[in-house]
Parts: C-alpha cells; sequence; structure tokens
C-alpha cells in the first residue's frame, strides 16, 4: 500500500492508511462489508474503513464477462431492494459493485479481479483457468465440487481433464472455516457474558441485607407476598432467581416461619 492519505468518491472525508488494532476488534470494510484484517484505508472520525482492493477499485473498468457494455462501480446497488446478484459467483452484494447502466449486470469488486489462471494442487494437478465469457458458461460444465451444471456462473476450468469447479465452490471451504471460528467465538463470548450477568445478579442478591433480614414470626408482614415485592427487579432474570431463592429459603426454614399448616398457606408460589 503506498502510505499516503487518499480520497474516495463514497465518503466525503480524507482517508488515511491504518493498521487493525492488536485487540482483535472485528473491522468490517464499508465497501464490500467484509472482514478487514490487513492495513486498509480509514475516517477515524466517522469509522469509515475500506480494504486496499475497495479503495483503489477503478470508477469504470471493461470486462471479458459483459463484453457489450463497461461498468460503472458504484457505492451502493442501484435496485430498489439495495442489493445486487453477483454474475461471477451468485451470491448476493449490499455493497460496493461493478454495474452495467444498460443491463442488469453486476460484480462483486472481488470477483471483478479473480486470477486468470489458477494454481491449486490441493484442487487440481494442472493449472485451471477462469471462464468468465457468457459464450462458454455452458450447463455441460459440471462442477466437480457440488456435482451441479453450470447457471452462468463463472468457472475454473482445466481443458485437459475437463475438470470445472464453480469460483463460489473453490472459495466456500475457507469461508465456511472462517464463519465456523467466527461462530465458536460468538457462542464462547455468550457463555462468559451470561455467566457474568448471572454472577452479579447472584451478587448483589446475597449482598442484600435487607433480604435475608426477616421480621419476626408474629410479625403481619412475613407473606410471601411482601417478600416477594421487596425483591421484585426489572429484569425479568433477576426476579426469577430472586423468586427461586426465596421458595428454597421458606421451604428450608420450616421452624422459622411457622406450623405446617401455616407453610403450606404462604407456601411462595
Amino acid at each position: 500500500m503506498k502510505h499516503v492519505n487518499k480520497r474516495h468518491f463514497s465518503h466525503e472525508h480524507v482517508l488515511v492508511p491504518l493498521e487493525p488494532d492488536d485487540d482483535g476488534e472485528e473491522i468490517t470494510c464499508n465497501g464490500c462489508k467484509g472482514e478487514i484484517d490487513e492495513q486498509f484505508y480509514g475516517c477515524i472520525d466517522c469509522k469509515f474503513c475500506l480494504h486496499e482492493d475497495c479503495a483503489e477499485a477503478p470508477r469504470s473498468m471493461e470486462h471479458p464477462s459483459h463484453p457489450s457494455h463497461p461498468l460503472a462501480l458504484h457505492a451502493t446497488p442501484t435496485y430498489p431492494s439495495q442489493t445486487f446478484c453477483c454474475a461471477a459467483c451468485g451470491k448476493v452484494g449490499k455493497g460496493f459493485g461493478f454495474s452495467c447502466a444498460h443491463c442488469s449486470f453486476d460484480l462483486h469488486v472481488s470477483c471483478s479481479d479473480m486470477a486468470p489462471t489458477l494454481f491449486d494442487e490441493d484442487e487440481h494437478p494442472h493449472g485451471l483457468k477462469l471462464v468468465c465469457e457468457p459464450d462458454k458458461l455452458t450447463a455441460e460444465l459440471v462442477c466437480n465440487k457440488c456435482c451441479l451444471p453450470n447457471e452462468g456462473y463463472w468457472v475454473y476450468y482445466c481443458e485437459t481433464c475437463k475438470f470445472a469447479v464453480h469460483v463460489s465452490c473453490m472459495y466456500s471451504d475457507d469461508d465456511d472455516d472462517d464463519n465456523d471460528g467466527k461462530e465458536e467465538e460468538e457462542e464462547e463470548k455468550k457463555e462468559e457474558e451470561d455467566q457474568k450477568k448471572e454472577k452479579a445478579i447472584n451478587s448483589e442478591i446475597f449482598d442484600n441485607e435487607e433480604f435475608f433480614s426477616l421480621p419476626p414470626p408474629s410479625s403481619p408482614s412475613l407473606s410471601s407476598l411482601s417478600i416477594s415485592r421487596r425483591i421484585q427487579g426489572t429484569e425479568r432474570e433477576k426476579d426469577q432467581i430472586a423468586r427461586q431463592l426465596l421458595r428454597d429459603a421458606l421451604n428450608a426454614a420450616a421452624d422459622y416461619v411457622g406450623t405446617s399448616h401455616t407453610r403450606r398457606r404462604n407456601k411462595f408460589p
């Protein structure tokens, strides 16, 4: 990346080169809506961020996948739904995209710059060439990963072996691994937050001296209703925990509360 400030048509302020923080905070690109994990352009005041590729994408381009018209870069989709379907991978786009003003043809910024030849020995022993020309994307190109005939989306293809794979299938494994990792992290964070919240609620209840200072047995205020009114809170979870604690305390303190007849009559609901 060139370490210089940059103006971009999608934002009113100057963008400066920035580095992701070491604290692991997730940064989302305002262009492609993807995660940023390397140096990027951003506006600190507005928390506006762009991948380098999104910031450097040309305003217009000609692409062999759509030879009849040039494609223009738009910061937001031009359709009423505010989304578009990428002609390359078939996935939905919600941010930056190259679009044809005459046709309903759109490309993700990342898809518009795919490598013309791909070498991946784990996928195939030979080099795979990108096929994106409309007249070559026939149903005969059956994807060797999903085993489905092609419906007009781009493929990487080996002419020698007649081996084809959708560009979306080619990168789906990496995307799934990333998503699985994110889901696990989110679940762990949620469990930690729930545990902290439960500890805080329990601490508040047990530190409440009024809660455990029950009046003498003869006091008319000693009833499940009066006790429940003391510990009612605005949070449903706090109320449920407090009610359970009261139920256990009243059932265990039989000698203090009164006779069995009184306990049955005043038993906490």
